[in-house]
């Protein structure tokens, strides 16, 4: 079970370092009426954010594959 979420949390990591504006799309473009763009600003933290999931779930998957 452990492993899946971690495997979940490592693609979530890898949508967010390729495609920020999918996410951008998903979770922020509602919260204004024109078609806003997102700033360089997020796309850098959105890309940030990814490494560190894309990181902590392939480490946590590689523990709990070896722990087993």
């Amino acid at each position: 079970m452990y492993i899946i979420l971690s495997i979940i949390l490592a693609i979530i990591g890898i949508v967010l370092i390729h495609k920020p504006w999918f996410i951008y799309n998903l979770t922020e473009s509602w919260k204004h009426d024109g078609k806003g763009e997102p700033s360089g600003h997020y796309i850098t933290n959105a890309r940030i954010s990814g490494y560190i999931f894309a990181t902590v779930g392939m480490i946590t998957a590689i523990v709990l594959v070896i722990v087993q």
